[in-house]
């Protein structure tokens, strides 16, 4: 036979062999369509009958490599001859819309076939098709069933198919010059219908009619399709539900623009639009994701439309083109529709989804409704008019209520209409007056009931039907895991819901005469004439709700506004409204009105009206071309058209016009412009193909230099964007004050002229630079160029000059973010414009709200007395300010901190912006980002202030560096820094320093790696977690900045996760290189005079984000202290209770003490920290002089309480009360009267801060008699006491005070005393010592124990110091920790004890580390598990590199005395999971109560599933590869444990489940046992098939075919293997199980197991059965623990209660696996009801009866027990086996929990685990005097003791009250022989049998009669040599 043939037979057996096991399936069903077969499965219907789904069949090749962006390509065969579409694939790459993870890949392009099951007569009537199309923004989704499962419209008598289509940049990225048309997601739903039309016949589908139905973007894209000639021919009746083509969030603008954005986000070099290309082919779908929003405009964010990619108008017409012209020219293109009915409508509360991100900002919409003016409406944004209709609307919507929280229904109304229901009506109005053929249905959905899931799931409370709450009625939505009964009143709905839709896609009808169920007639949309007067159409609707009726407008009033809107503005553009008399006309109009404008004016700036030429490119080349019959002809010459492809373009627009496609030039061209000659509405509604931004150049050449006008069109209003006149051409006209600009509103149109025309004065970031200067604006000469200010007027008459937005570094983007800041050597532009500020840094929330900040933010502003130029004049202090915002927010501009009141003290002030949240502060010092960089930011424009602020008349060798809160603890910062000194001369801190709780960040590297994962990275690489950070939009980061603390960090001090760090050693220039109190601590470095303090009432800030909390912290006090206290556990009680009665003596902590709280958290977040700055700078730094203040002004200026939500009446100076006295501001609102007591006040303390930048004393002796005091400084002290005298503001007079909170400040002292000895002591006012603790230790201590949630977050890994050890292979660093008793612990989380198994060490033995590849590895938290299955979500996660192992350890080896205890047990512990899922983690394994007996614990990640367990001897892999990464694992362990205080002599090998099962077999392998000592195994069988692989090397060539080998030899199937994606070949190992394999439950199908190897494998684990190894006398000699749980059987019901009538169909399914019979032969059959009956009598398998049921399936498993039992005894007699049955049932039954089996008594498999281990997962915690905290201390004990002495009840332990004896064999009352155990139950303790014995005779009857004896099993034998 030739190989060819040979091959060819082989794969034809194959697949012979996979029918025969789909035939036997009876759940299995085979379709044959054009591509291959394809495999579904069998379904039940709700009420019943049978389905057939056939789910993830790829329709179209994937659309990766060359194929992204592109149309899709027809699949022409499937990858295998019979494709299994059991389940459903990968969806298209997005984020999840209700987890947010991201989810899917390219390979995406599949769809879902339903049909209802028919017999052979009925498929001679085929079905009709229902096709839909998924919604999501066109961002997310996919038409899988967990949103879209279609049973109740199957149930109807239709075939459903849903699909997925590419979304986002990959589905709708357009760039025509390279091919790419755009709108690929369309054509992928086309590739559908065309697929459709082939093969639904083959699944009794009628191809013949066909409906194509979808919601949201998903309707709008049906309506396309509607539109569009290239898909009209596949389709029969269209439904488009919330969605329509024209609706403003549907299609793309600028949409190459942002194509090239994206691009140059990537990489800022790519210019042209092939590198544009390239750029976006080379990027990976992560970085596309993820810059996505980043290409949005400012003006699509304020409008709530955050979506990038979308449909667009194709430029190039082909047969696939399906937006050829614009949905709404396409609309009015009478009987553009064939004879296609379409359903339409919305909900009525569409816009209540939007409320879920809207309620948070009610505010902005309240102060800025200008946002909810549609595009479409002819007003220019930010105009005043757009501002006038913005409060025409909040007029209409709210009345004088405004937005607030009692107005959010109306609110929800305003985004129904916005967003959905204006232009649905248009829509429906412009089908009935242009598409006659049509009929139309229009409806209005608004049930309100328990389907309406979307509502539910986001728990939003506003009535009314919320956006797609309505596909429930039609779908169900697996993912909620909810439904109703159909005689239920949304039941139902439903039922109608789907009578209504299906009846449309069966009649074009949904209420059809036949069908006589339906209460109402739905009545069609009258047709109208195309131009009957605006009251003709009236919009009749179908209303479901709980009854159907029908009705006439809906929503009438509200409609009715908007049409008086359009009515009296206008349209923009071309929108056509002709019921409200709007024409399509306005483009062209816009642009008529600017040449009448010219004519008018262009002699202003010295043009020559007689010679101007009109000229534009493509859209605006039509413009031209088309002449409107009302444009002077005087008004331009010489008309020139440009367009990139001139010849095509004018083609298709003679096509349009009627031309055939081979008229000459002549032809089309005079075809067009005769067509435009009578009527130019036809090139207008062509025109807005191109671009959706005109612009209109004029040319006046007759000037010299050519001066410019740019005229651009801006959503539909013409204006005027820049003027460019060199002053050498023209004189310019006298120019008005620049402070006294008129608004650009007050420019009128010209007379006579129907639309505004705006004058833009060219303020915009992108022009602003090239404007030259007016005579009267300063102009300054500096090192990078010129700049421009402006002149302005101070109170008392004196001028002053304000240069704002001077850039004192570059652009901190691109390959600069996160990095130190770079100097900018040159301007933009020069002269650069600096007369207003620029983008302010982006931030978490602004302040103002309403702003929005920029990554490009580097400014300063800076504001002299001094005239440029005026050298003879003295140099002025220089004042450097640097703002407050916890590091998180705020600017340094006008709005708070305007330079008035300071300037008037002759000084000049300097404000600034610096880099804030993780931008500014991010670390990971690994890959070279070594953080602070907010803070390198700030160090920069002080040094640019020293090199420049001489041209601004500065004195630089006088500079006062200054601010507030946050900015307060930056100056605190730079005091401390030798280099930033070397700047500024002088400092004042106001409320804030170095030691606030909330100014540093401690191990910044995991909120880095928080943040990245938060992006979608999933690796464990540091160069990774950059990449993903570097790639992701600013603003993504800013706004998951927040989610990257871990729980137990957030409190009511630490507000955002980035601030500053301490740096790493690797640091070049390092601004924080140690902490605070070192610094501070280097005696006598520094000499620079300081002032500090600190407001009367800090911390009334707290007063509104407290209120809320204020029950949950009277109850928990311990949320307010400062984590730095770390109180011991067992004082823990006694130091709150201390607090209390220090704070509230007895009163209750509630609203009438809660001043009194916000006293407590004051001093913790404010005053204290800076009571010790003052303390240790006056020991440490004597010769600088030193001032305190407490500000208690409380006047009209105290403003920033409203910031704060400061109730009036409440006394106290609030945190940065005092900036109003400092600074004017947009936002401080009052303003004092002149020689008002405020006003004095503000001169005042304004005098004292300049006093000091001047002379470095606030009250110089030449001034103490005018003030009326002295400011005394704090008097420096050495050994005796600390005395702080300080400056005391308050509205009764100004004077000096000693010790300001003096009581507080002294109780505070004496805890820190207490318990934080580690500091050096300072003695404040005669009190005794106090100490600060070390602030490296900060993070939570012993927090845990005070805190449930924050002790389950500490347990994931918030560790409160670092240790480092040295193991074999290198050093590693781990954290320290806290036991449950309080005693440290030590923790290595990740450490690496084999090389990573990937690429030719995938499926092989695992190869040891020699020495890690870094210098001191980080083990302080986990690394990624091993791929497999999660036990709890059964998703597969994890990574292919996953060989990891975690140390537990109560003390490291240099704390182990040898003369003691000695070194300490080692305990190692193997997960379970079916060899096939699970992982070692700490979340669901963390041994905190075995380590608090004293010993060590180690847990393990192994090889799972195929990659853990493939066999392919001759290929060199044995198989077992799982078995000895464990083995590996207790190597490393005996090799390093010593480090850790371990004793390599004393290991205890133990594990759960699958992971007891492997303990035993290390007992059995010679090359393991030597590694440990003991061994325990909890719930472990090796008696049982599913634990070992049949026909492993079988098994390994069928998954190889799978991925397409051919070949027959085993190296070649290994490749194969190797070359697959981990997770695909993970995913895909369950196609290769055998018949019998299949017949399990799913949770027990492990294709991939253990073997037995061959007599030739060098490090085999297991080369011989079970029972022959327990067959050998004297085998074992190490001490055994074994046991069952008494409902271990409980664990198949998960699956089992899914379909248990089954188990009465075919009871064979209830044998033992080890029965030597054929599973699918009559004498299974028997054997199975004979189990049935013994267990459940006469009575069926059913839920009455699940106690028998689970009586049945623990027996099938205590057989194996039983055996092990019986061998151990009879053949190991030396080994003793301590035996248990756990039957306690209580709250740690996690197991139970989980899967919800409460109801049933006694303990599932694994129940015990969870009185070993903790879990946050599973919130493991429980009160001391619940039960289940005696049993868990009980089974510690017990296991522990085990480990220790081996015997889990020494005599010598009095703790327990039992004594567990060894296994013996005990005969019954019938001569049987049981074994002894202990029994572990809810009463006491005791030595008992196995009480199932008696029970499950009738398994071990069967066993012998199968078997022929109870210890004959048929494990499969090691697989034989293969002769080739």
């Amino acid at each position: 036979m030739k190989e060819s043939q040979r091959t060819e037979a082989i794969v034809e057996c194959y697949h012979d062999d996979i029918l025969l096991e789909k035939m036997r399936n009876v759940d299995r069903v085979n379709v044959k369509v054009e591509q291959g077969t394809v495999c579904g499965v069998k379904e039940v219907l709700p009420e019943g009958g049978v389905f057939h789904a056939f789910r993830g069949i790829p329709y179209a090749k994937p659309p990766i490599g060359e194929l992204r962006f592109r149309a899709p390509q027809p699949l022409e065969r499937f990858p295998h001859p019979v494709l299994d579409c059991s389940a459903e694939r990968d969806v298209s790459f997005s984020r999840n819309m209700f987890t947010q993870e991201l989810e899917g890949s390219e390979d995406c392009l599949h769809l879902n076939v339903y049909t209802p099951a028919t017999d052979a007569a009925r498929q001679a009537h085929p079905l009709p098709v229902m096709v839909f199309i998924h919604g999501g923004a066109f961002m997310f989704g996919s038409g899988n069933s967990d949103c879209y499962s279609p049973e109740y419209l199957l149930q109807e008598g239709v075939v459903v198919v849903t699909l997925n289509y590419r979304l986002g940049s990959l589905g709708f990225l357009h760039l025509p010059s390279q091919g790419i048309e755009g709108n690929a997601g369309l054509k992928d739903q086309l590739l559908v219908l065309k697929w459709v039309h082939r093969n639904i016949a083959r699944f009794n589908g009628d191809p013949d009619n066909v409906t194509l139905f979808g919601e949201s973007a998903g309707g709008a894209s049906v309506h396309l399709h509607l539109l569009s000639p290239a898909s009209q021919p596949y389709f029969h009746k269209a439904i488009c539900q919330s969605g329509v083509s024209v609706m403003e969030w549907v299609m793309q603008r600028d949409s190459v623009e942002r194509t090239r954005t994206l691009a140059r986000l990537l990489d800022p070099e790519a210019k042209t639009d092939e590198q544009v290309y390239r750029t976006l082919m080379a990027a990976s779908h992560v970085e596309l994701m993820g810059l996505m929003a980043s290409t949005l405009s400012a003006d699509e964010k304020r409008r709530g439309l955050p979506m990038p990619f979308k449909p667009v108008v194709e430029e190039n017409v082909g047969p696939d083109t399906i937006v050829q012209v614009h949905p709404i020219v396409a609309m009015q293109q009478q009987n553009r529709l064939p004879e296609i009915p379409i359903m339409m409508g919305n909900n009525n509360g569409e816009g209540i989804i939007m409320m879920l991100d809207a309620s948070k900002k009610l505010d902005l919409y309240d102060n800025d409704m200008a946002r909810m003016v549609p595009r479409s409406v002819n007003v220019a944004p930010e105009s005043a008019a757009c501002e006038q209709l913005g409060n025409e609307i909040k007029q209409f919507y709210f009345g004088t209520d405004g937005v607030n929280k009692t107005t959010v229904n109306q609110l929800a109304d305003l985004m129904t209409d916005y967003h959905f229901g204006i232009l649905a009506n248009t829509c429906a109005e412009l089908h009935a007056r242009f598409q006659h053929r049509s009929p139309m249905f229009f409806y209005d959905f608004s049930y309100d009931g328990e389907l309406n899931m979307y509502k539910r799931l986001l728990q939003l409370k506003i009535p009314g039907a919320c956006h797609a709450d309505e596909l429930s009625y039609l779908f169900k939505m697996r993912l909620a895991d909810f439904d109703v009964e159909q005689d239920t009143p949304a039941g139902r709905v439903r039922r109608t819901m789907c009578r209504l839709w299906t009846n449309f896609a069966k009649y074009g009808n949904p209420t059809p005469a036949s069908d006589g169920r339906l209460s109402c007639r739905w009545e069609p949309v009258d047709k109208i004439d195309p131009r009957a007067p605006a009251d003709t159409f009236q919009l009749k609707y179908l209303d479901i709700g709980a009854e159907l009726k029908m009705g006439v407008n809906p929503t009438k009033d509200r409609i009715d506004f908007w049409r008086d809107v359009y009515r009296n503005l206008g349209s923009a553009g071309f929108l056509c409204l002709p019921s409200v008399g709007i024409d399509d006309k306005k483009g062209l109009m816009d642009q008529r009105l600017t040449l009448c404008w010219l004519r008018r004016n262009i002699h202003m700036f010295g043009g020559d009206l007689d010679n101007v030429t009109l000229f534009g490119e493509s859209a605006g080349g039509t413009s031209v071309h088309s002449r409107p019959n009302r444009t002077p002809k005087s008004s331009f010459r010489s008309p020139i058209v440009f367009a990139k492809d001139g010849e095509s373009l004018a083609r298709r627009l003679g096509t349009f016009f009627g031309c055939k496609p081979d008229a000459s030039d002549e032809e089309v061209f005079g075809k067009a412009n005769r067509t435009v000659d009578r009527n130019f509405q036809h090139t207008i509604n062509y025109r807005c193909l191109f671009r959706a931004e005109t612009l209109i150049s004029v040319l006046l050449d007759q000037l010299e230099k050519k001066p410019e006008l740019q005229l651009r069109h801006r959503d539909g209003i013409m204006v005027i964007h820049k003027i460019y006149v060199p002053p050498s051409v023209v004189k310019l006209p006298p120019r008005v004050d620049p402070n006294h600009l008129p608004p650009a509103t007050a420019y009128q149109p010209p007379a006579g002229a129907d639309f505004p025309l705006i004058v833009d004065d060219a303020g915009t970031a992108a022009s602003v630079g090239t404007l030259p200067p007016f005579a009267e604006d300063p102009v300054l000469e500096l090192g990078p160029g010129q700049i421009v200010g402006r002149k302005k007027v101070l109170p008392n008459g004196t001028e002053y000059y304000s240069y704002q937005g001077i850039p004192y570094a570059q652009p901190p983007v691109g390959e600069l973010r996160f990095k130190p800041p770079v100097p900018l050597e040159k301007f933009a532009d020069e002269p650069l414009q600096c007369g207003e500020e620029r983008g302010i840094c982006l931030a978490s929330f602004y302040l103002p709200a309403g702003r929005t900040g920029t990554e490009d933010c580097l400014y300063l502003n800076v504001y002299t007395p001094n005239a440029p130029g005026d050298r003879g004049a003295p140099l002025k202090p220089v004042m450097v300010w640097i703002h407050g915002g916890g590091f998180y927010t705020g600017s340094g501009n006008s709005d708070f901190y305007g330079p008035e009141s300071l300037l008037q003290n002759d000084v000049i002030l300097v404000t600034l912006n610096y880099r804030l949240g993780p931008l500014g502060f991010l670390a990971l010092p690994a890959v070279g980002v070594h953080g602070n960089q907010g803070l390198k930011d700030q160090q920069l424009a002080l040094k640019w202030v020293h090199d420049n602020i001489g041209q601004f008349g500065g004195d630089p060798t006088n500079v006062t560096l200054f601010g507030e809160s946050a900015g307060s603890a930056s100056v605190s910062w730079h005091y401390l820094s030798a280099k930033s000194r070397q700047f500024f001369h002088k400092a004042i801190c106001q409320s804030g320093s170095v030691f606030c709780p909330w100014g540093l960040q401690y191990q910044p590297e995991h909120k880095a790696r928080r943040l990245a994962a938060l992006l979608g990275y999933t690796g464990e690489d540091d160069a990774g977690v950059l990449e993903t950070l570097q790639n992701a939009s600013a603003e993504d980061l800013v706004a998951n900045a927040s989610k990257a603390f871990e729980e137990a960090e957030i409190t009511t001090y630490l507000l955002s996760p980035f601030i500053p760090s301490i740096e790493d050693a690797a640091s070049e220039d390092p601004i924080i290189p140690q902490r605070g109190e070192e610094l501070l601590k280097q005696a006598n470095t520094i000499t620079i005079p300081l002032i500090s303090g600190v407001t009367s009432a800090e911390g009334l800030v707290f007063y509104n984000t407290m209120l809320p909390k204020l029950p949950e912290i009277a109850g928990n006090l311990s949320r307010v202290l400062p984590l730095d206290l770390a109180v011991p556990y067992n004082q823990s009680n006694d130091v709150l209770e201390e607090v209390r009665q220090f704070y509230f003596q007895d009163q209750p902590i509630d609203e009438t003490n809660y001043t009194k709280l916000l006293e407590l958290v004051g001093d913790v977040a404010f005053n204290f920290p800076v009571y010790v700055a003052s303390a240790l700078q006056s020991r440490y730094q004597p010769e600088a002089p030193q001032y305190f203040y407490r500000f208690g002004y409380e006047t009209e200026l105290n403003q920033t309480r409203a910031h704060f939500n400061v109730p009036d009446g409440l006394s106290g100076t609030v945190h940065a009360d005092e900036l109003a006295y400092l600074f004017t501001g947009s936002e401080f609102k009052v303003q004092p009267e002149p020689d008002s007591a405020p006003a004095k006040a503000r001169d005042l303390v304004s005098r004292l801060w300049s006093n000091f930048a001047k002379f470095g004393n606030p009250t110089p002796d030449d001034q103490i008699d005018t003030l009326g005091f002295q400011w005394t400084p704090v008097v420096p002290t050495g050994e005796e006491s600390f005395r702080l005298p300080a400056l005391d503001f308050s509205n009764e007079a100004v004077t000096m005070i000693e010790n300001p909170f003096a009581e507080r400040m002294q109780f505070w002292q004496s805890l820190y005393e207490r318990y934080n000895s580690a500091f050096r002591s300072v003695q404040f006012g005669g009190a005794s010592e106090f100490a600060l603790l070390d602030l490296a230790k900060m993070v939570m201590r012993n927090i845990r124990h005070i805190d449930p949630a924050i002790q389950l977050a500490a347990q994931q890994g918030c560790a409160a110091s670092r240790v480092m050890v040295k193991v074999a292979q290198g050093f590693i660093y781990g954290t320290k920790d806290r036991l449950p008793n309080g005693q440290p612990y030590y923790c290595f989380k990740g450490v690496p004890y084999a090389q990573p198994p990937i690429g030719r060490l995938r499926f092989a033995s695992p190869v040891p580390i020699e020495k890690y590849s870094v210098t001191y590895l980080d083990c302080s938290s986990e690394r990624s598990a091993c791929v497999g299955r999660d036990v709890i979500t059964r998703e597969i996660t994890g990574s292919e590199d996953g060989l990891f192992l975690n140390v537990y350890t109560p003390r490291i080896g240099k704390e182990v005395d040898p003369g003691t205890t000695g070194p300490l047990p080692v305990m190692v512990f193997l997960h379970g999971g079916g060899m096939t899922g699970g992982n070692a983690d700490s979340g669901l394994y963390l041994p905190d109560y075995l380590v608090q007996e004293g010993v060590i614990v180690v847990t393990v990640n192994y090889r799972l599933g195929v990659l853990g367990f493939l066999c392919l001897p001759q290929a060199g892999i044995e198989g077992n590869a799982g078995l000895k990464d464990q083995r590996m694992a207790l190597q490393w362990v005996q090799q390093n444990i010593r480090v850790f205080g371990g004793d390599p002599d004393n290991v205890t090998l133990f594990g759960a489940s699958s992971g007891g099962t492997n303990v035993v077999m290390h007992c059995f392998a010679d090359q393991s046992r030597r590694l440990f000592h003991k061994a325990i195994a909890q719930s472990g069988t090796i008696f049982a098939d599913l634990v070992y692989q049949t026909e492993p090397e079988e098994r390994a060539r069928s998954l190889a075919r799978l991925f397409g080998y051919e070949g027959t030899s085993d190296e070649g199937a290994l490749n194969t293997l190797r070359d697959v994606p981990a997770a695909r070949l993970y995913e895909a190992q369950f196609l290769v199980l055998s018949p019998r394999q299949r017949e399990y439950e799913s949770i027990f199908q492990f294709p991939f197991t253990a073997v037995i190897e061959r007599p030739e494998s060098v490090d085999a684990v297991l080369r011989r059965t079970p029972v022959e190894y327990l067959r050998e006398r004297d085998y074992f000699t190490i001490p055994v623990l074994c046991g069952y749980n008494d409902r271990d059987g409980m664990l198949e019901l998960i699956d089992m209660m899914k379909h248990l009538a089954v188990y009465n169909e075919r009871p064979e399914k209830l044998i033992c696996a080890s029965f030597d019979v054929d599973y699918f032969s009559p004498e299974a059959r028997a054997l199975g009801e004979e189990l049935k009956r013994h267990y459940l009598g006469e009575e069926p398998v059913a839920r009455g009866n699940i106690s028998h049921l689970v009586d049945l399936l623990t027996d099938r498993f205590l057989v194996g027990f039983y055996l092990l039992c019986q061998l151990w005894h009879q053949h190991q007699p030396k080994a003793p086996m301590y035996s248990y049955r756990f039957a306690y049932d209580g709250s740690l039954n996690k197991g139970k929990e989980l899967l919800r089996f409460r109801e049933l008594s006694g303990a599932f498999h694994i129940d015990e685990v969870y009185y070993l281990f903790s879990s946050a997962l599973l919130r493991t915690e429980v009160a001391a005097g619940d039960p289940a905290y005696q049993m868990r201390r009980t089974m510690v004990q017990m296991w522990t003791n085990f480990a220790k002495h081996s015997d889990p009840t020494p005599p010598h332990d009095e703790r327990l009250a039992v004594r567990w004896q060894p296994m013996e064999a005990v005969p019954d009352r019938e001569g049987r022989t049981n074994y002894t155990l202990l029994s572990i139950g809810n009463g006491a303790l005791q030595m008992d049998v196995m009480p199932e014995l008696d029970r499950m005779q009738k398994y071990l009857e069967l066993l012998r009669r199968c078997n022929g004896a109870i210890d004959q099993f048929p494990i499969p034998k090691a697989p034989e040599h293969r002769k080739d």
